[in-house]
């Protein structure tokens, strides 16, 4: 039907058939049986609405015994008479909903009985309740779709961060547990950056926008750089940002972020609030390791936490810096702006 939650009963197909009341009753016997899909016939006195007889309704009574035979000489006005039929006339333009909600307000013997539909003062239609009820269903399931679409977009609203289209912190452990297992079960590698912006909490009291901007800026280039891996990206909020780099090692996740950290230093972003440069500037911590499903606990707590105090490394060597630290051994390899590494104190 293409049928929309404020559609009206002007959308349904209606029944327009009309029989005057002066005439006998055997002609609508004849129709009925001609016709039994018709739900049922206006009567009009004068070219005026008298109102309606169904076909149930009619049959019911016609089917008692010698009524046949009583009323088929007679005019309709006598079995309307006879009946004291009462009918339900709804406007064109009622929605679809209410309707239904008009309908279903009958006494029971009614509820299965066609609605008279008012067009205009001397233009009616017939209503069946089947085709009303089958119409509200339609929309139903439209609405609750609807619903769902919505209830989606909320649960995406609260895992997306507004500002970077980036994950939340909530869904940083979804990543992990989905990869962490995958990657355990490969026997491959997996690395992890933590990156903070210098001096954000300073640069957004400054200016709101500006930082707010700067983030987004940020997330873009992140991107732009990691592609399809940007979805294991995360924003915590105030300038701190994360990222799960699947099936990557140390030497790899050194190279990727040097071209990050060196990217976003091309930004040039200016950050009045700093004291180590006079643009936007990141502290880095990097880390890599091989998952064990076995020892998923303990490595995801000492994977993290390496990550962190590499950063806090970072930031305590004057910022504008990357560190890398090895989960496997303790000791620490900085890179700074002259990005130079001893590769041989990362390996495993």
């Amino acid at each position: 039907m293409g049928l929309a939650p404020d559609s009206t009963i002007k959308e349904l197909n209606l029944h327009g058939c009309y029989l005057q009341s002066s005439e006998l009753t055997s002609k609508l016997i004849k129709y009925f049986k001609d016709n039994p899909k018709v739900p049922a016939i206006i009567l009009l006195e004068k070219n005026r609405l008298l109102g309606m007889l169904s076909q149930r309704e009619f049959w019911q009574y016609m089917s008692r015994p010698y009524s046949e035979e009583l009323c088929s000489r007679r005019s309709l006005k006598y079995l309307w008479d006879l009946l004291k039929i009462e009918n339900l006339t709804i406007a064109i333009d009622t929605p679809i909903v209410d309707a239904v909600q008009i309908v279903l307000a009958r006494s029971s013997s009614s509820l299965e009985e066609p609605v008279i539909v008012k067009i205009s003062p001397l233009n009616y239609k017939i209503l069946d309740i089947p085709q009303l009820l089958l119409a509200y269903l339609e929309i139903h399931k439209q609405v609750n779709q609807l619903l769902i679409q919505a209830n989606q977009k909320l649960k995406n609203n609260l895992r997306i961060d507004e500002v970077t289209g980036l994950g939340n912190e909530p869904i940083f452990e979804e990543y992990f547990a989905r990869e962490w297992d995958d990657l355990a079960r490969e026997k491959a590698w997996l690395s992890l950056i933590r990156f903070d912006v210098d001096f954000f909490p300073e640069y957004y009291i400054q200016n709101k926008i500006t930082a707010n901007q700067s983030a987004r800026q940020i997330a873009i280039t992140l991107r732009k750089i990691f592609k399809e891996q940007a979805n294991l990206a995360i924003y915590y909020g105030e300038g701190k940002f994360g990222l799960l780099l699947p099936n990557i090692n140390i030497f790899n996740v050194v190279y990727l972020a040097k071209k990050l950290f060196n990217q976003i230093n091309d930004l040039k972003i200016p950050n009045s609030q700093s004291s180590v440069s006079n643009y936007l500037t990141i502290s880095m911590g990097i880390t890599s390791l091989k998952p064990h499903k076995s020892e998923r606990e303990k490595q995801l707590i000492q994977f993290t936490m390496t990550a962190e105090q590499a950063l806090d490394k970072a930031k305590q060597n004057g910022r504008n810096c990357k560190v890398i630290q090895n989960v496997f051994q303790p000791q620490v390899c900085e890179l700074t702006k002259n990005n130079t590494i001893d590769e041989k104190s990362l390996i495993a």
